[in-house]
């Protein structure tokens, strides 16, 4: 059987603009801030292909289906499996010990087709902490192989093509609907699962069914190139930092689907089924296998800033998708229904000697802390200190309960209203409370910290933190909304509350000073300045070693310090208090023998320790001995 992608090779055109978008969008997003979008693209053409697989397929039953899974998953599995095992040494020798043991949990998501949920859990696909893991853009293979075994019974179950069309409809308004709600509760599971990107698969299906046997006219060619515009701009212009997958992605979803349909003649044509390009697509799965994994193995390992990264970037991906392409991926097709590898290796034989090395590797690298104990072996005698370093400051130590009942961190605002918080109140009097993101989490192990070692009589402390709630997020996991609705009820136990956030969106300043002001009628208020952050990465200081002398970063100092300036400004007239960042400001990172960050913006242990005795004498000054 010819696939469909041979018929049609603009369909392997798609593919190479794709992949190209994906690959420069790694390199460097800024030339291509929606070049994400091309995951995307291949989602959507993904979705039309397996409809046109089970549309063509003669009877729909549980052996046909069978069989289709087989074909699909020798499809995927093989390149994926050989580019994962050499993945392994790199790995081995460009991550840290912590990095490897988020690896090796991602080896055994791999096998058992978890990795998605897995990565959900760990990692947003925006944050610098991405850029260190090998494998990470397997998430995508995940969803496509879930949907995979999914889709054929929408075929199987419903055989009408309207019919079918109706179902589509409404599941792709399901999926899309759920990934909005997704959005707003937890934005990994709605980047990286099947059920908040299952619209988009659908909708490349529905327009196989729906239109596949369509008349096209000279409207049909406009809205083509139409499309084509629209595919182009959202490359180019669409934001990371816009919300998705959401509506404001659907315009692109159904460019590439209309893209992927339309069959006509039109003088864009030979843009797509040029030899280069054709060739590229046919490429597209392994140069997107290779690609990520050689990128992240450059940078883990200093090699990004020689000079020519780049091209030699594209070239060692070239190389090894040429090869994977012939000697993997076409080796275990399957063509006509008769496995192919027979005349070289059996893919039975591949699957059995590389799921269980994978497997073992990723067990037993996971359960032996990312085998800490081999890099020590060969690592540089400064960078195991800054990593022994590293390693104690992320020991955070809580208050005892039983010797402080009253220094809590809280889950829900319903806490501050809890008998516990009563009892605490009638024992020690009204307390602090200290909410915000995660940067309050901080200020409250600097506070805890000074109470217990008996630096201050503030014996009632609560904190309510979430990462990423600020006093202007409207996401349903946040409080903020619910606290300004009626503010009486929940700070009546507390005499003083403290406001901490990251950052902060000047567009945003009007709406954040007008909404602790209102606090402010119910309660004196605080708010501590977006703390001047380090700007460094813990790895850095580990690969390059504590004696290398890093600084914090000056570029990130300046812009928090005017961002504070313009704060300080705007709240002079409001009735709360202000704490500039520079009354508490660190201005140290670390050296051989301490470090105070462990990320670019957050304190370690010992950092809470250093701005523990500062803060608390700003904050609870009449509680300070």
């Amino acid at each position: 059987m010819i696939s469909a992608s041979a018929k049609r090779p603009e369909l392997q055109g798609l593919r190479a603009y794709a992949v190209i978008a994906v690959f420069i969008y790694h390199f460097n997003e800024d030339w291509l801030p929606g070049g994400f979008l091309g995951v995307d693209a291949f989602f959507v053409l993904s979705g039309y292909l397996m409809a046109q697989v089970l549309s063509n397929q003669t009877e729909l039953n549980f052996s046909a289906v069978l069989n289709f899974y087989r074909r699909r998953f020798n499809r995927v599995a093989p390149a994926a499996l050989v580019v994962a095992l050499v993945s392994i040494p790199l790995a081995v020798f460009t991550l840290l010990p912590y990095e490897f043991r988020d690896y090796a949990g991602a080896l055994i998501g791999l096998v058992t087709l978890f990795m998605n949920l897995m990565i959900a859990n760990q990692i947003n696909y925006f944050s610098p902490l991405a850029d260190v893991q090998p494998l990470l853009h397997y998430w995508s293979l995940m969803v496509e192989l879930h949907f995979y075994l999914l889709i054929p019974f929408v075929f199987v179950l419903v055989k009408a093509e309207r019919s079918r069309s109706f179902i589509l409809v409404l599941l792709v308004a399901v999926s899309l609907l759920y990934a909005e709600y997704k959005l707003i509760t937890d934005v990994n599971d709605a980047y990286y699962l099947l059920p908040s990107r299952a619209w988009e698969l659908l909708i490349g299906s529905l327009f196989f069914v729906a239109f596949r046997n369509v008349k096209y006219s000279l409207a049909s060619k406009f809205i083509y190139y139409l499309s084509i515009l629209v595919f182009v701009g959202y490359v180019f212009f669409f934001d990371p930092s816009f919300s998705h997958p959401s509506y404001l992605g659907l315009p692109f979803i159904l460019a590439v689907a209309f893209i992927v349909t339309y069959q006509g003649e039109n003088v864009l044509k030979s843009l797509f089924i040029a030899k280069p390009i054709v060739l590229i697509g046919n490429l597209s799965f392994s140069i997107y296998l290779w690609h990520n994994l050689l990128l992240v193995s450059m940078r883990n390992a200093g090699f990004l800033d020689i000079n020519f990264a780049f091209p030699i970037l594209i070239l060692a991906t070239l190389i090894m998708s040429f090869i994977t392409y012939h000697y993997v991926e076409q080796r275990f097709a399957l063509i006509g229904g008769q496995n192919y590898s027979k005349k070289f290796f059996n893919v039975k034989v591949l699957y059995l000697v590389l799921i269980p090395l994978i497997t073992t590797v990723g067990y037993f690298s996971f359960k032996n802390n990312g085998l800490e104990y081999f890099w020590k072996n060969w690592a540089n005698e400064k960078s195991v200190v800054s990593y022994e370093l590293y390693k104690a400051g992320m020991k955070f130590e809580e208050p005892d309960e039983k010797v402080f009942p009253c220094l809590k961190k809280v889950k829900t605002l319903n806490d501050l209203i809890s008998q516990d918080a009563i009892q605490c109140k009638e024992t020690f009097g009204k307390g602090i409370l200290v909410i915000g993101d995660s940067h309050s989490m901080g200020v409250r192990r600097a506070l805890f910290h000074e109470v217990v070692i008996g630096n201050t009589q503030a014996p009632f402390i609560f904190s309510l933190s979430k990462g990423s709630c600020k006093i202007y997020s409207h996401h349903e996991k946040c409080f903020f909304d619910e606290l300004l609705i009626d503010p009486s009820r929940y700070v009546k136990n507390f005499s003083k509350l403290v406001y901490v956030q990251r950052g902060f969106d000047p567009a945003k300043l009007n709406s954040s000073t007008d909404a602790l002001h209102r606090l402010s009628s119910f309660i004196d208020v605080i708010w501590v300045g977006p703390r001047v952050e380090s700007g460094l990465y813990a790895r850095d200081f580990i690969r390059l070693g504590c004696d290398a002398g890093l600084r914090m970063d000056s570029k990130t100092r300046e812009r928090l310090l005017a961002t504070n300036d313009l704060i300080k400004t705007i709240s002079i007239d409001k009735d709360f208090r202000f704490i500039h960042a520079k009354e508490y400001d660190l201005d140290d990172y670390g050296n051989c023998d301490y470090l105070l960050w462990r990320d670019t913006d957050h304190w370690n242990k010992f950092g809470v320790e250093r701005a523990a005795p500062i803060l608390t004498k700003i904050l609870l000054k009449e509680q300070s001995k």
